[in-house]
């Protein structure tokens, strides 16, 4: 049987592994206090990105898209073959 410190520490524990919360910061600011740039919320299996936007809410963006868009940046573009019209036609 667990001891009350025991239930509380366990309690904190399973809060811990459920969600964090991480403000990610400019760290190359020139400013004394680092502005905050979006959150990472840690929830479970889950990440994703908070960022505020300019009515103070929060637009959610989960970091697997992010991270499958800079993978597909780093590959090179279709190629686009262009046809010429013939002349003549409409």
């Amino acid at each position: 049987m667990l001891t009350t410190t025991k239930m509380h520490v366990k309690a904190r524990e399973e809060r811990r592994l459920t969600m964090r919360r991480i403000a990610i910061r400019n760290l190359r600011s020139p400013k004394p206090v680092k502005p905050r740039l979006f959150d990472l919320v840690m929830d479970g299996k889950d990440s994703y990105l908070e960022i505020k936007n300019k009515n103070n809410e929060n637009d959610v963006v989960y970091i697997k898209d992010v991270f499958d868009q800079i993978v597909e940046s780093d590959k090179p573009p279709p190629i686009r073959r262009y046809h010429r019209k013939k002349r003549g036609t409409a």
